[in-house]
Protein backbone atom coordinates (compact mmCIF):
# COMPACT_ATOMS: atom_id res chain seq x y z
CA UNK A 1 0.00 0.00 0.00
CA UNK A 2 2.75 2.49 0.90
CA UNK A 3 4.59 1.72 -2.31
CA UNK A 4 1.47 2.61 -4.29
CA UNK A 5 1.05 5.83 -2.34
CA UNK A 6 4.66 6.73 -3.06
CA UNK A 7 4.15 5.93 -6.72
CA UNK A 8 1.06 8.13 -6.92
CA UNK A 9 2.88 11.08 -5.31
CA UNK A 10 5.82 10.61 -7.70
CA UNK A 11 3.61 10.39 -10.80
CA UNK A 12 1.53 13.52 -10.13
CA UNK A 13 1.59 16.25 -12.77
CA UNK A 14 3.70 18.12 -10.23
CA UNK A 15 5.60 15.35 -8.40
CA UNK A 16 5.62 15.46 -4.61
CA UNK A 17 8.91 13.71 -3.96
CA UNK A 18 8.93 14.42 -0.22
CA UNK A 19 5.73 12.44 0.29
CA UNK A 20 6.84 9.82 -2.25
CA UNK A 21 10.07 9.19 -0.30
CA UNK A 22 8.16 9.03 2.97
CA UNK A 23 5.88 6.28 1.66
CA UNK A 24 8.61 4.36 -0.17
CA UNK A 25 10.71 4.33 3.00
CA UNK A 26 7.72 3.14 5.03
CA UNK A 27 7.13 0.35 2.50
CA UNK A 28 10.77 -0.70 2.80
CA UNK A 29 10.68 -0.60 6.61
CA UNK A 30 7.66 -2.92 6.53
CA UNK A 31 9.03 -5.18 3.80
CA UNK A 32 12.77 -4.63 3.19
CA UNK A 33 12.85 -7.04 0.23
CA UNK A 34 9.99 -5.33 -1.67
CA UNK A 35 11.38 -5.29 -5.21
CA UNK A 36 8.85 -2.77 -6.51
CA UNK A 37 9.60 -0.31 -3.72
CA UNK A 38 13.34 -0.53 -4.43
CA UNK A 39 12.73 0.09 -8.13
CA UNK A 40 10.33 2.97 -7.50
CA UNK A 41 12.44 4.75 -4.88
CA UNK A 42 15.38 4.43 -7.25
CA UNK A 43 13.32 6.16 -9.94
CA UNK A 44 12.41 8.88 -7.44
CA UNK A 45 16.09 9.42 -6.60
CA UNK A 46 16.81 9.89 -10.30
CA UNK A 47 14.06 12.53 -10.45
CA UNK A 48 15.66 14.15 -7.37
CA UNK A 49 19.06 14.15 -9.16
CA UNK A 50 20.61 11.66 -6.73
CA UNK A 51 21.82 8.86 -9.00
CA UNK A 52 24.17 7.44 -6.37
CA UNK A 53 21.14 6.71 -4.17
CA UNK A 54 19.39 5.05 -7.11
CA UNK A 55 22.49 2.88 -7.64
CA UNK A 56 22.24 1.67 -4.02
CA UNK A 57 18.73 0.41 -4.66
CA UNK A 58 19.87 -1.21 -7.91
CA UNK A 59 22.54 -3.10 -5.95
CA UNK A 60 19.91 -4.13 -3.40
CA UNK A 61 17.68 -5.43 -6.20
CA UNK A 62 20.56 -7.52 -7.53
CA UNK A 63 21.02 -8.99 -4.05
CA UNK A 64 17.30 -9.67 -3.58
CA UNK A 65 16.79 -11.12 -7.07
CA UNK A 66 20.02 -13.08 -7.03
CA UNK A 67 20.69 -11.93 -10.58
CA UNK A 68 20.44 -9.00 -12.95
CA UNK A 69 17.52 -10.30 -14.95
CA UNK A 70 14.49 -9.72 -12.72
CA UNK A 71 12.10 -7.14 -14.13
CA UNK A 72 12.59 -4.57 -11.37
CA UNK A 73 16.39 -4.70 -11.71
CA UNK A 74 16.24 -4.42 -15.50
CA UNK A 75 13.81 -1.48 -15.38
CA UNK A 76 15.84 0.51 -12.85
CA UNK A 77 19.12 -0.30 -14.61
CA UNK A 78 17.67 1.07 -17.85
CA UNK A 79 16.44 4.22 -16.11
CA UNK A 80 19.88 4.78 -14.57
CA UNK A 81 21.59 4.25 -17.94
CA UNK A 82 19.15 6.66 -19.61
CA UNK A 83 19.78 9.22 -16.85
CA UNK A 84 23.55 8.93 -17.34
CA UNK A 85 23.15 9.38 -21.10
CA UNK A 86 21.14 12.59 -20.54
CA UNK A 87 23.59 14.08 -18.04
Amino acid sequence: MHNLLGYSYRKRATPDLANAFEHYNTALRIQPRHKGAHEDIGEAYLMDRKPAEAEKHLAELERICGNRTCEEYADLAKSIADDKARN
